[in-house]
């Protein structure tokens, strides 16, 4: 009798699929799960800290910018109430100060908004821009 145990087969490697090198995604961040517990003082602060880091995250870009109009829809309460919910739009593009030997700044991230009635139903989707903008 032998006591040879088989390993079991190792499941094939599948790589996550990149997103195309500029894109523009829709997606709905709940800054109230970033915030709870939170010291009050510094709640405008920290959600827009969270916006970019989200924004690093999804994109897999390190150079984020906050559109003016996002950063005073998060101001607009005060520095204690910030929105509970925000719908962003996250767009990357080509960065215009790219220098050939700057791998790291390629790309950066434009983050806008955009203010839906209620938040129910909605999933993250690719945008289509058209080209008359």
């Amino acid at each position: 009798m032998s006591n040879i145990v088989e390993k079991p087969k190792r499941k094939a490697f599948v790589p996550k699929k990149k997103l195309p090198s500029e894109v523009a995604l829709e997606s709905t961040f709940n800054l109230h799960r970033e915030l709870v517990g939170k010291p009050i003082q510094r709640r405008a602060a920290r959600a827009v800290r969270a916006i970019k880091s989200h924004a690093r995250k999804v994109m897999n870009c390190s150079r984020v910018k906050l559109d003016p109009e996002l950063n005073k829809y998060v101001w607009n309460q005060g520095i204690h109430n910030p929105p509970k919910k925000v719908r962003l739009i996250l767009r990357r593009m080509a960065n215009p100060n790219h220098e050939d030997w700057d791998k790291v700044n390629k790309f950066q991230v434009i983050v806008g908004f955009k203010i839906v009635p209620t938040f129910k139903g909605l999933h993250t989707a690719v945008v289509q821009e058209s080209e008359s903008d």
